[in-house]
């Protein structure tokens, strides 16, 4: 009986740090987006450009594709660098979770929850 009053305080633990969880997750993704923009205006810059096709717009345009490319790729976690860093960053996240908050002080191991996916 003790065990299941355990087990609800971990689940009620576990939905407090979901939503936090779930920015963090979007705050990583947002990480991969700009590095890879940056990678890809860098990568850009290296191929010549002709002198006849070059307007004023077209470095507003490129610059537009590069932030849609980045966006896309980093929501489906195609290098997969937003999910490494919330991997890293998420069990000291809980534990500084934990540590603030006395209601979710309960959470046994925060090593233990997946972060996968």
């Amino acid at each position: 009986m003790m065990q299941a009053v355990n087990f609800g305080k971990e689940i009620a633990a576990a939905i407090a740090i979901a939503p936090k969880l779930e920015k963090l997750r979007t705050a990583t993704e947002g990480v991969e987006a700009i590095f890879l923009k940056d990678l890809l205006s860098i990568m850009r810059r290296s191929i010549p450009k002709s002198e006849s096709a070059v307007s004023m717009a077209m470095p507003i345009y490129e610059d537009m594709m590069d932030q849609s490319l980045a966006d896309s790729a980093s929501k489906t976690g195609t290098f997969g660098i937003g999910k490494m860093l919330y991997k890293q960053l998420a069990p000291a996240f809980i534990r500084q979770l934990m540590s603030n908050s006395s209601n979710l002080s309960n959470l046994s191991n925060p090593s233990r929850i997946d972060l996968k996916g």
